[in-house]
């Protein structure tokens, strides 16, 4: 049985942070940026708005099996 491997140079986050967008998500990385510009202390936060910001979304992976 032959098994299958992920490319190992694959940005996780970049990669999913564009899906989301072209998907119609917003990044709430970028709602922060707007809001605490220049300050060195954020909040912590979750990653994605969907749906028109009814559901709230984290982006979790393994980095190592």
């Amino acid at each position: 049985m032959q098994t299958y491997e992920p490319p190992s140079d694959i940005d996780v986050e970049k990669f999913f942070n564009e899906f989301v967008e072209d998907f119609g998500g917003e990044l709430i990385s970028k709602i922060f940026n707007d809001i605490f510009v220049g300050e060195s202390k954020r909040p912590d936060n979750a990653d994605y708005f969907l749906f028109n910001r009814s559901v709230i979304a984290e982006l979790k992976y393994l980095e190592k099996n």
